[in-house]
């Protein structure tokens, strides 16, 4: 059983040595640049984009132009009229349709909302904006996290299949070198049939969830490819490396953009607040100039209007909203504290597993050794035998899923912490 180790180092190196190797880090990185979730960040930024074109805009995004047909009894003659804007620039005309020798009225003027021109709504929506461009990349960031997260849990599943493919495959050599040797010992009457019967069944069953863990890795292959768009074809998959890394720096991060997306929302909703409250105490005021042609004279315009004893529920909602967020962010600040420590004590588990495991495998590797010799010298019997190996195959197992379970969170505690 000292062969299982040796075999895998040399395979490993031998690939390594190739270059036909693949590694999580590679996997990633991969990711990172043909993830679907750079499309869809993509096209919002370009809906933004769109927005901060149109906020800039202003009022003077297009022309606006209507015309009424109206028949006007004063004038006994239908009467058409025009209005044709463009931002705070107007020019309103009149013509009767009846006499065709009266003379054209049209008023041209400007006319500016003084409201507007202190803090204009687009004014504040521009605000909004530039914090809601950083709320979309918290989000997209976030959105991919969670697919390296799954990228990672397929890549620790796949190497664990392996990693079992790979101690079985070597310990059925190793039993059926020893069906050699029982089958000639029985041949000579020297091994009782339910002990060869034994071997046998043992070396089936190991056949089976071979054949198992095999099918196993080749849908994970299929499923890399239509999860993560990544074709692993014959290469090897790596065991994960985590020597070297600084998990303090990555849990101290871990809940921090969780943290930034809810006070850049706490943010928006202020902006709200903050124009919601202007607009409110703010009358509208509009002052302006224009020229009439019919009498041939400029004006000064001047109007005024505010909104009295009325319940604005908009800005009412919007100081509910900020409190409730403020709530939200509080508690979260304390579940973020929680978390940390969850992974510490997570991370603790793993590595006492890891421990756990690899001691018993050593210590049923002593016991499978010593009932082999016991059972040359007639102590045991060749099931005993079996159940030793069994036991140690299992542990041997396990200890090296238990390690490859402990680098993968690691890794994602790395992914967690990513800034």
């Amino acid at each position: 059983m000292k062969k299982i180790g040796i075999a895998m180092f040399i395979y490993s190196a031998s690939a390594l040595a190739s270059g036909n190797v693949i590694t999580l880090d590679e996997m990633l990185n991969t990711l990172d640049k043909t993830s679907y979730q750079n499309e869809v960040y993509d096209v919002q930024k370009q809906i933004d984009k769109n927005k901060e074109k149109t906020y800039k805009k202003d009022n003077y995004n297009g022309v606006s132009a209507s015309v009424t047909n109206k028949y006007s009894d004063e004038e006994q003659a239908f009467v058409t009229t025009g209005l044709v804007k463009y931002g705070d620039f107007y020019i309103d005309a009149q013509r009767n349709n009846k006499d065709k020798d009266k003379k054209e009225e049209a008023t041209f003027g400007f006319e500016k909302s003084v409201k507007d021109l202190i803090f204009s709504k687009n004014k504040n929506n521009l605000e909004k904006l530039n914090i809601t461009k950083e709320i979309n990349r918290l989000q997209y960031k976030s959105d991919l996290e969670t697919q390296k997260l799954s990228l990672i849990a397929l890549y620790r599943d796949y190497r664990s299949d392996e990693l079992e493919l790979k101690i079985r495959e070597n310990g059925l050599k190793n039993l059926n070198k020893e069906l050699e040797i029982l089958s000639k010992s029985y041949n000579l009457g020297a091994t009782q049939q339910i002990e060869l019967r034994t071997l046998q069944y043992n070396i089936k069953n190991q056949e089976l969830e071979i054949e198992t863990l095999k099918n196993s890795l080749v849908k994970m292959k299929n499923r890399f490819y239509y999860d993560f768009g990544i074709k692993i074809g014959e290469r090897v998959v790596e065991p994960i490396h985590i020597e070297g890394i600084e998990l303090e720096k990555y849990i101290s991060q871990v809940g921090v953009r969780s943290l930034s997306l809810l006070d850049l929302e706490k943010q928006v909703t202020e902006k709200n607040l903050k124009y919601l409250n202007y607009s409110d105490k703010m009358p509208e005021l509009s002052l302006g100039v224009e020229h009439n042609t019919r009498y041939n004279e400029n004006r000064l315009t001047a109007k005024v209007s505010k909104d009295i004893f009325y319940f604005n529920s908009e800005l009412e909602n919007e100081k509910e909203n900020l409190k409730s967020q403020e709530i939200v962010f509080s508690q979260k600040e304390n579940e973020v504290k929680a978390e940390r420590l969850k992974i510490w004590n997570t991370l603790y588990s793993y590595e006492k597993d890891y421990e756990v495991n690899a001691n018993k495998a050593e210590l049923e590797k002593a016991k499978y050794e010593i009932k082999r010799l016991e059972y040359r010298v007639g102590k045991s019997g060749y099931i005993d035998v079996m159940d030793s190996f069994n036991d140690y195959l299992e542990y041997e197992i396990a200890r090296d899923k238990a390690k490859n379970a402990l680098n993968s969170y690691v890794y994602e505690i790395m992914v967690r912490g990513e800034k």
